[in-house]
C-alpha cells in the first residue's frame, strides 16, 4: 500500500508544477521579436485595420499562431506532421474541404464543401468525377507564375503521392491506380479507383493527401521541400528555423475580399510555459492551455475567448510485430502492459479527472469513434488498471527475465507529451522485468527520412510511445496504422482478420452500416490489444485574443492554417 501511494504522489509531482518561467527582461523580448512583436499600432503603416461600421470585417495587421517545434520540411505530401501541415494548408487549397464554424461543433461533424472542386460525383464509389471550379490559380511564383489550376495539376499531385516513396501516407491511397486517373477537359479530372472506396471524398478534403500541387512538382520545376506553392489564401514568404514561418496575403485568391490579414507568423515556440508567457504579453493570437494552466491563463487574459473541446489525446504504445522475434507476440504481455496503467491517476493529475479514454479512431472523430462502453465488460478490463493482474500475465508468458526498452521522441507531441511518456514508463517500471527508458531525437531517430521509429523500424523488444495524426475519417486511422498493405502501420502487423474487418468498411456505401463495420474493426484492436489505447484524453481549451475576429476553431483532425483566411483583427492594446 506504501508503494502504491508513493507512486501516486510521483505522478502528482510530476504533473502538479509547471517549470516557472525564469525568463529575464531581454529574454522575453527576443521571445517577442520572435513572435513579430506586438501588433501594430493604429496608423502604421503595416495596420491599416482600424474597426469597420458595425464590427464589419476590415483587412490588415498580422495573425501570430505557434507551433512547438520546427518543421521536418515545408513539403506537407512527405512530412504530414502539424508543424508543416499547419501552415502550409493556409498556402494550399485542396479539391473539397471540411466545415469550419464560429461553433465548434461545425468542425467537429465533419461535414464537406468544395474548395477547388465546384462537384464531386459518384455513380457506384469506384468512379469519381470531379469538375473545378474556373477561377482559382496558383501563386504569381516561379515557375508557375500564377497559372490557373486544371486537372492536370491535381492528377500530378495524387500520381505524386501515391507513386513516390517518400510519402508517408501512400499506402492510405491504395484504392487509386495512377494510370487510371483521367483529365478528359482542363477542369474535369476522373478517378477509376482499383475498388469501390465510399470514403473517397473524405481523402479529397484531408491534409494529408488533399493539398494541391502544380504540375510542376513532378518536372522538377522548384523543390517543395524548400518552397510552398499553392494556391491558398496565403503565399509562403519565409522560414527561420527556431524562430517562424512568415505567409503574406495572396492578392489572388479566388474567394474575393479573402484574407483579411496582411500576413500570419506561424512562430516556433517550443515550451507551454513560453506560449503562454507570449499569449499573456499580446505577441500570439491563440495559445492551447494544458487543463493544470487554465485558470491562472484565465485570471491573466480576462478578456480573452475560451473554446473547449473534446480532445484527440496525445498518443499510443506501439509494439513490433512485423518480428516473430517480438516478445510482444503475446498477447499476454500486450495486456500486461495495458494493466499495469493507472488510468485513473494519470487523469485526476493530468486532467483534474475531466477526461476520457481514447482508442484508435481519436475521440475529435466524433461517433467514428469508439467508446469503452462499447466494449464487451471482458475486454473493458484489460484497460482497468491492476498490478497484481499484469505481473500474473508477465510472469506467464515468461517474461520475468525480459530486457525491455520504452522508447519516445522527446519534444514532439502536445505540451504533456514527455511527461506523459515518463509518468508510464514509470508504471510499466513495476513489472517483474527489466525496462529501460530510450529518449529519441524526433528529426534523427523518430522520422529518419521515413526510416525511423515512426515508420515501425525499431527493435523487436522495444515498446514505442507514439503519436496519433488527426484524420478526418476512420479508415485513415485503421487502414493507415494497422493494414499489412499500410506504409504507415507502424508495427508492421499483418493481421488477416483485422484486414477483413477493414476492407468490408471501406467498400461499404451506406454510411451507418459503415460505421457499424469500422466499430467493428476497432472492437478487434482494442481486444487483442494491438496497441496499448484507451489512454486518458482531456479536454483541449483554446484561448483567442479578444481582438481576433471571426476565428473558427479547427478539430485536431484538420489543420489551423485553414481557419486563417477568415479572421480578422481590431486594434489592440
Amino acid at each position: 500500500m506504501r508503494g502504491e501511494n508513493d507512486r501516486r504522489r510521483l505522478i502528482q509531482r510530476q504533473w502538479g508544477r509547471r517549470q516557472a518561467l525564469g525568463l529575464s527582461a531581454a529574454g522575453m523580448a527576443a521571445l517577442g521579436a520572435a513572435c513579430g512583436g506586438r501588433r501594430p499600432q493604429s496608423g502604421s503603416p503595416a495596420s491599416s485595420s482600424a474597426q469597420g461600421p458595425s464590427g464589419s470585417p476590415v483587412r490588415g495587421g498580422t495573425f501570430t499562431a505557434f507551433w512547438n517545434a520546427n518543421p521536418p520540411s515545408l513539403d506537407p505530401q512527405f512530412f504530414t506532421t502539424g508543424a508543416t501541415t499547419s501552415f502550409a494548408c493556409a498556402a494550399m487549397s485542396s479539391l473539397l474541404r471540411f466545415k469550419l464554424g464560429a461553433d465548434p461543433q461545425v468542425g467537429l461533424n465533419h461535414d464537406l464543401e468544395n474548395d477547388l472542386a465546384v462537384s464531386v460525383e459518384s455513380p457506384d464509389a469506384a468512379t469519381w468525377s470531379i469538375k473545378l471550379r474556373p477561377d482559382a490559380k496558383f501563386h504569381n511564383i516561379p515557375p508557375v507564375n500564377g497559372h490557373a489550376i486544371e486537372a492536370e495539376d491535381a492528377k500530378a499531385t495524387y500520381i505524386r503521392a501515391v507513386t513516390s516513396p517518400q510519402n508517408p501516407n501512400r499506402g492510405g491511397l491504395n484504392m487509386v491506380d495512377p494510370d487510371k486517373i483521367e483529365t478528359p477537359t482542363r477542369d474535369t479530372i476522373v478517378f477509376k479507383l482499383n475498388f469501390p472506396y465510399a470514403p473517397f471524398p473524405n481523402l479529397l478534403a484531408s491534409v494529408q493527401y488533399g493539398l494541391t500541387y502544380p504540375r510542376e512538382v513532378l518536372t522538377g520545376g522548384y523543390d517543395p521541400s524548400k518552397q510552398v506553392i499553392g494556391s491558398g489564401p496565403f503565399v509562403f514568404d519565409s522560414y527561420t528555423p527556431d524562430v517562424a514561418v512568415a505567409l503574406k496575403r495572396n492578392p489572388d485568391y479566388y474567394e474575393k475580399g479573402l484574407p483579411y490579414a496582411d500576413g500570419v507568423r506561424h512562430a516556433v515556440i517550443t515550451t507551454t510555459a513560453q506560449q503562454i508567457a507570449q499569449f499573456t504579453g499580446g505577441n500570439l493570437d491563440t495559445v492551447r492551455v494544458p487543463q493544470n494552466d487554465l485558470e491562472s491563463t484565465k485570471s491573466s487574459n480576462p478578456k480573452a475567448r475560451e473554446i473547449t473541446v473534446t480532445s484527440g489525446g496525445i498518443g499510443a504504445l506501439y509494439f513490433q510485430l512485423g518480428d516473430p522475434a517480438s516478445p510482444f507476440q503475446d498477447v499476454r504481455l500486450r495486456r500486461a502492459v495495458s494493466m499495469a496503467i493507472d488510468r485513473a491517476a494519470i487523469g485526476k493529475a493530468v486532467y483534474d479527472n475531466k477526461y476520457d479514454l481514447n482508442f484508435s479512431v481519436l475521440l475529435s472523430m466524433g461517433k467514428w469513434a469508439l467508446k469503452l462502453d462499447q466494449l464487451d465488460p471482458s475486454v473493458q478490463e484489460y484497460y482497468k488498471f491492476n498490478l497484481p493482474e499484469a505481473k500474473r500475465l508477465v510472469q506467464e508468458a515468461g517474461g520475468a527475465n525480459l530486457n525491455v526498452k520504452f522508447a519516445y521522441p522527446i519534444g514532439a507531441f502536445s505540451p504533456e507529451g514527455d511527461t506523459f511518456a515518463q509518468t508510464i514508463y514509470s508504471m510499466l517500471s513495476a513489472l517483474p522485468w527489466k525496462i529501460t527508458l530510450v529518449q529519441l531525437d524526433y528529426n534523427k531517430d523518430f522520422l529518419a527520412g521515413g526510416k525511423g521509429y515512426n515508420a515501425g523500424f525499431f527493435p523487436a523488444d522495444t515498446i514505442l510511445w507514439g503519436g496519433v495524426n488527426p484524420f478526418g475519417e476512420a479508415d485513415q486511422y485503421l487502414f493507415g496504422y494497422y493494414h499489412s498493405k499500410s506504409a504507415t502501420n507502424k508495427e508492421h502487423l499483418n493481421d488477416p482478420a483485422f484486414d477483413a474487418l477493414v476492407d468490408k468498411a471501406r467498400g461499404t456505401v451506406d454510411i451507418e452500416a459503415r460505421r457499424q463495420a469500422y466499430l467493428a474493426a476497432q472492437k478487434y484492436l482494442a481486444d487483442k490489444m494491438l496497441s496499448v489505447m484507451g489512454l486518458p484524453a482531456g479536454f483541449s481549451h483554446t484561448l483567442v485574443q479578444s481582438g481576433v475576429q471571426d476565428f473558427k476553431y479547427v478539430p485536431e483532425t484538420n489543420s489551423s492554417g485553414r481557419a486563417w483566411s477568415s479572421v480578422w483583427l481590431r486594434n489592440q492594446r
